[in-house]
């Protein structure tokens, strides 16, 4: 028994080391985790410093391959008085998320703006101007959200020189009445056209412009970049927007999500 005693009271020097050995271990750690939070740290603020827009991140990164957003995921609306001119009904079948209306009033034209693509026919549809108030209905279209909304104009006519200004300032033209694969054709094109990564960056920092305080814009726009470079998650994003009173949050978030979409689309092709 003493032997035994004598023999375990020899080997208390690897005791001893091992204790030193794992007391290492631990500094080594402690040490590792605050260089790593320094080095992510580092690595955000040079992100945000090297981009001034949103824009300008898909650009350097090679992100603005023109890839685009299904017409099948987007908000779309059919203003003509006459609706039986589109196959309204396939297109619902089809899983397209599309609305057919009449008539507006220049007074609710807001009501319209949450629509990405906008079919418009020029004559019978304002009621302060049913012959060519659709003319006049585009333009404002055209000023109150220059970007993120793609209009179609709309015509039964095969040409009409006096509505030339209005073929013109519309993103693209038909001609009704319209067959089913003949207008999943042209919502196609006007995905490609206005809901790419370019116009998507370019939408979110036509938004952003908008924030009156210049370092609220900087810090969400910063947020968005790190969001879109896999820095931050999604969630991270959401509570810092939140925490801004800024009432576009629902609308930039929207976008933020979309354009994460098309570059993760990009980097995977």
């Amino acid at each position: 028994m003493e032997y035994i005693i004598e023999e375990i009271n020899n080997l208390g020097w690897l005791s001893t080391l091992s204790g030193i050995v794992g007391l290492g271990v631990m500094l080594l750690a402690l040490i590792k985790k605050p260089r790593i939070w320094i080095c992510n740290k580092v690595r955000r603020v040079r992100t945000t410093i090297k981009y001034h827009s949103i824009y300008e991140f898909i650009q350097e990164n090679g992100l603005d391959k023109k890839s685009f957003l299904n017409p099948k995921d987007l908000r779309i609306l059919i203003l003509d008085d006459e609706p039986q001119n589109y196959p309204i009904d396939y297109l619902k079948e089809s899983k397209y998320d599309i609305e057919s209306i009449t008539k507006i009033s220049l007074s609710k034209m807001d009501t319209i703006s949450k629509y990405h693509i906008i079919i418009l026919d020029i004559t019978g549809i304002v009621e302060e101007d049913l012959k060519q108030g659709g003319f006049e209905l585009l333009k404002r279209l055209r000023t109150s959200k220059p970007v993120g909304q793609a209009i179609i104009a709309a015509s039964s006519k095969r040409f009409d020189i006096s509505v030339a200004d209005f073929y013109k300032l519309a993103d693209l033209k038909i001609k009704t009445p319209i067959e089913p694969i003949e207008i999943e054709d042209i919502l196609i094109e006007a995905a490609k056209l206005k809901f790419n990564t370019i116009d998507l960056a370019q939408q979110l920092d036509s938004i952003l412009y908008k924030i009156p305080r210049s370092d609220i814009r900087k810090n969400i726009t910063s947020n968005i970049i790190l969001f879109l470079d896999k820095e931050i998650s999604f969630e991270t994003l959401k509570k810092k927007i939140s925490s801004y009173d800024y009432e576009k949050k629902e609308e930039l978030l929207n976008i933020v999500e979309s354009l994460n979409h098309q570059v993760n689309h990009e980097k995977n092709n």
